[in-house]
């Protein structure tokens, strides 16, 4: 079984990093199931993943997310 090792320091909680970007609750899961954010699940919690591609993520009027 391969390990896969994460760094804590770059994991958020879905409520906490909504408010670091300026958005809803609602619109991060909405991202998370669009998968324009990284996301994992660990013991049955879900966790925003701060990768390259969620970092890039900027709110904008015209793209709704």
């Amino acid at each position: 079984m391969k390990e896969n090792l994460i760094n804590i320091n770059k994991l958020r909680v879905p409520n906490n990093f909504a408010k670091e970007k300026g958005i809803s609750k609602a619109m991060i899961y909405d991202l998370m199931k669009r998968n324009i954010v990284d996301w994992i699940l660990i013991d049955g919690y879900m966790f925003i993943h701060l990768t390259e591609k969620t970092k890039k993520y900027k709110k904008t009027v015209f793209n709704n997310g």
